[in-house]
């Protein structure tokens, strides 16, 4: 099985990916390959892969969870995900839906909202606004831009604010939620009137960028500490939360037969103090280049890839799927 993985990645990242896979060989040549890894679902001509017969690692019409106004329109379920607000997506009056929103979410009534550009990443572009102002929604370099509410009392660990990153696989006929998740904690202790991003922000690239390593931990529900704040029921309504907002966009997104791929995406989760849940994001490509000396970290990505690509491949052939520490949404 021959495998081409995009030049844009790592040395680091392809390492683990050859890693995982075991392929036959690696080869350089896109055009031949059986299996591509690539960066970005972007440009990709899918009527052409579908004659070639290959494994792709991206879902055709992704943006419908990433693109953060797309997601905003589409997600079928409103209170327990963070639906942004589209600036200058069709909604006439903005400041009514921001009440509609508040009132509906019930997470903070101190006026702060997070405005956020639909595509970037790793934190670039975020602002914390409070008592969002005319000239934000009327400006046209907001235009596209999505406005999301800022969860004002979410819940702490050592006075520091933390989301969880749950890794979630989509096949062609079926989604999963791996079992350890990733704990991406703030730099700085959490005072909610604080202009300083690290304070707000649990990005780990920004995090880093900001020089603050401690930000970043493996979170084991199979393995969960009596102490923890994070139970298993938790991670059963995380699960249930999907299965209802997930699985119907799943079952509606146009099919391109003859292509066989898979999308595995970073879900980020908050736990407000009094412990309700939301859904905050979806992302492609979920960040795995940090924490480059770290065997625990290396060993994790290897074995999260290796159940992801023997679920797709068993799948496409199909055998029978057992899995390990992947659950069936």
């Amino acid at each position: 099985m021959a495998l081409f993985i995009s030049p844009s990645y790592s040395s680091y990242l392809k390492d683990i990916y050859i890693e995982a896979i075991i392929p036959k060989c690696v080869i350089t040549n896109y055009d031949k390959a059986d299996i591509l890894i690539l960066r970005t679902g972007k440009n990709i001509k899918w009527e052409e892969l579908a004659k070639k017969n290959v494994i792709i690692n991206h879902s055709p019409f992704d943006y419908i969870f990433t693109d953060k106004a797309v997601l905003a329109l589409s997600y079928p379920i409103k209170k327990d995900i963070i639906c942004p607000i589209v600036l200058g997506g069709g909604i006439i009056d903005i400041f009514a839906e921001m009440k509609r929103v508040e009132k509906l979410l019930q997470i903070g009534d101190e006026g702060y909202w997070i405005l956020k550009p639909p595509y970037l990443f790793g934190g670039k572009g975020i602002k914390l606004l409070k008592n969002v102002k005319p000239h934000h929604i009327a400006d046209e370099e907001y235009k596209g831009w999505v406005l999301q509410k800022y969860i004002e009392n979410p819940m702490l660990i050592n006075g520091r604010k933390f989301d969880i990153r749950f890794f979630v696989l989509e096949t062609q006929t079926s989604a999963y939620i791996y079992r350890i998740a990733n704990l991406r904690l703030s730099g700085k202790k959490y005072v909610l009137k604080s202009k300083d991003m690290a304070v707000h922000l649990t990005n780990v690239c920004y995090q880093q960028k900001q020089g603050y390593s401690n930000t970043f931990k493996l979170l084991d529900y199979d393995a969960l500490e009596k102490t923890t704040k994070f139970k298993e029921s938790d991670f059963k309504k995380i699960v249930s939360l999907l299965k209802e907002g997930m699985l119907p966009i799943l079952h509606k997104k146009p099919k391109i037969d003859g292509v066989n791929h898979f999308e595995l995406y970073g879900i980020d989760v908050m736990f407000t103090a009094t412990n309700q849940i939301f859904i905050t994001e979806f992302n492609t490509n979920p960040a795995m280049e940090f924490g480059l000396t770290d065997k625990t970290l290396r060993d994790f990505r290897v074995n999260l890839l290796s159940e992801t690509f023997d679920i797709v491949l068993k799948e496409i052939s199909g055998k029978k799927i057992k899995t390990k520490k992947y659950v069936k949404i």
